[in-house]
């Protein structure tokens, strides 16, 4: 009886040492919750930001030959496709066949890029460029001239980095990835979408987000793929709690916009 005990005591005296030697080891620290998820989306965001530029398409009057001041200017983003495409909105106050020279030889229109952190990358004039597609809300930009090998700065999306945005299967409360800014430098967040219409003409999703004046154009994005390009934002009235409801919708990629790609572009 007595050595039961005496093997007891020490049993438990050996199980408390164990303890407490094991505790004054170096433990490992408690793992986040969502680190690859936050390393991954700010890779991807990084990856967005290396393809978007901001345009402003600019109607230049030449003063005394040399210097002169703008009359009329639209700005919005866009998304770079092979150093010399881009897919952008399609409501610029001014339009992007303008000639340089027009009536006037002293009025023309170029095209000034920025890149995502505010920087000019080029001044062009808009001659350089043709429209390779036009749709209801979307815009196909190619640069046609040969001064540069590089427009936009970057050589952007590749080719198959661009879906048709109705193939993509979104439900109401997935996350895209959206351009936004702040009037001099560009930002992606993940707004959640609220709806998707693709029998509308556009076709279209609408996204619980309100991107400032100047975001339209720039890319949504689906799991790094670009679908479509900020189109508008709104506010909606009379809501079921009875409040308002802001929001914003994006135009998604047409099939005749990736049958384009595919045929003139390089993989």
């Amino acid at each position: 009886m007595v050595g039961n005990k005496w093997f007891a005591s020490v049993w438990a005296g050996l199980w408390l040492w164990a303890i407490i030697a094991c505790s004054q080891f170096p433990q490992p620290a408690a793992r986040s919750p969502t680190p690859t998820t936050i390393d991954s989306r700010q890779s991807a965001e990084q990856q967005i930001l290396d393809a978007t530029v901001r345009v402003a398409v600019e109607t230049w009057l030449v003063n005394d030959g040399e210097h002169g001041y703008t009359i009329l200017k639209s700005e919005g983003h866009g998304t770079v496709v092979n150093g010399r495409y881009l897919i952008t909105h399609n409501h610029h106050t001014i339009p992007f066949s303008l000639s340089e020279t027009g009536i006037d030889p002293d009025i023309y229109t170029r095209l000034l890029v920025f890149n995502a952190a505010g920087d000019l990358v080029n001044i062009l004039p808009l001659t350089d460029f043709q429209i390779a597609l036009r749709e209801p809300q979307t815009l196909l930009l190619a640069y046609v001239g040969q001064k540069i090998d590089l427009p936009f700065g970057t050589m952007g999306l590749k080719v198959e980095q661009v879906q048709v945005g109705t193939a993509v299967l979104l439900e109401p409360d997935a996350e895209v990835a959206q351009i936004n800014w702040d009037g001099q430098t560009t930002w992606v967040e993940w707004p959640r979408v609220t709806a998707v219409y693709p029998q509308h003409e556009p076709p279209c999703m609408e996204l619980a987000s309100q991107p400032q004046l100047g975001a339209s154009g720039g890319g949504i994005f689906w799991q790094g793929q670009h679908i479509g390009n900020t189109w508008l934002k709104g506010v909606r009235t009379g809501t079921a709690n009875g409040g308002t409801c802001q929001y914003s919708k994006a135009a998604l990629n047409s099939v005749q916009l990736i049958h384009y790609l595919n045929s003139y572009l390089p993989p």
